[in-house]
């Protein structure tokens, strides 16, 4: 068969009839530490609402408290 791969493989995913639902990008926020307890963040608090900006040793504060909270384990907080 003369099918490309991005056919065949488009063919297999929809042999049963059952098609994904599209991809969505949930945008949290964007944070930097820029050094010396100084970071920029920019949290999406609400999905169609204004974005909370903060910058320096509150910016940090922020970063800090997302990057623990994002730990997997007690012993990487600690760490």
């Amino acid at each position: 068969s003369d099918k490309t791969l991005s056919e065949s493989i488009a063919a297999f995913a929809i042999q049963n009839g059952e098609i994904a639902a599209p991809f969505q990008f949930l945008n949290l926020g964007i944070l930097a530490y820029t050094g010396g307890g100084s970071a920029l963040a920019q949290l999406q608090v609400a999905p169609n609402g204004e974005p909370v900006k903060s910058t320096g040793k509150v910016g940090f504060g922020l970063w800090r408290s997302v990057y623990l909270t994002k730990q997997v384990s007690l012993r990487n907080r600690v760490l």
